[in-house]
């Protein structure tokens, strides 16, 4: 459980630093960042691509939390407003 391990990944967002000072759970900021940049990739950047962890996301309440809120808080990040 050594939180080096997660600056080696970039971080897509800057908003996981945010979660984990408020407490969320790693799981949840981990699914955060793999939905993220999953956002991004379905608004059509190509420098994400699609991450999910399919055995994570059939267990892990956490991880699908958070995989749900960062995919559309980065996909509409990347989208702009709309309208």
């Amino acid at each position: 459980m050594s939180t080096a391990l997660l600056g080696c990944q970039t971080d897509p967002d800057p908003a996981t630093a945010q979660l984990r000072k408020e407490g969320r759970s790693p799981a949840y900021v981990e699914g955060y960042k793999d939905g993220c940049q999953s956002g991004y990739f379905a608004a059509g950047d190509p420098k994400f691509k699609l991450v999910r962890d399919a055995t994570r996301f059939n267990y892990d309440t956490q991880y699908v939390q958070g995989w749900n809120v960062g995919f559309s808080a980065c996909k509409a990040k990347q989208q702009g407003p709309a309208g």
